[in-house]
């Protein structure tokens, strides 16, 4: 027969099935050989939030433990700490574009699609949590 010994591919649909049917748990279980179960985990909590059909923290949690332990950002870098200072290149697109910074903002608990407050001083940029009820648009 078959070899048993290949991985299963994991989809974001089978993680939410398994979390509405069996529960966190067995989530888990699911994703311990996972190649990105980060990746993953996003895509199920973006599709359990959209429907409505239960809290996502569990899940939300259980990303956070496997992001933690990837140790590394995206590019290779370090997950940002608490009072750590890093310097950042200033990129511009276009010849009419304006001057940018890419911030990661995951120290802040904030998630894709969540709303950041940014305050501009004369020399400094504030970046925290928008208040609740606000719009990008305030």
């Amino acid at each position: 027969m078959g070899n048993t010994d290949r991985k299963s591919r994991v989809t974001s649909k089978d993680l939410v099935v398994t979390y509405l049917l069996s529960g966190i748990a067995d989530v888990a279980h699911m994703l311990a050989d996972h190649t990105s179960p980060v990746a993953t985990l996003d895509k199920a909590i973006s599709e359990i939030a959209e429907r409505g059909a239960k809290d996502t923290s569990e899940l939300e949690g259980l990303r956070d433990r496997f992001a933690a332990a990837r140790g590394n950002g995206q590019r290779g870098r370090k997950a940002a700490r608490p009072g750590e200072t890093r310097d950042f290149s200033v990129q511009k697109v276009g010849d009419d574009g304006d001057l940018f910074i890419r911030l990661p903002v995951s120290l802040l608990g904030v998630k894709k699609g969540n709303l950041v407050r940014v305050t501009f001083g004369a020399d400094s940029l504030t970046v925290e949590h928008a208040p609740q009820g606000a719009s990008a648009e305030d």
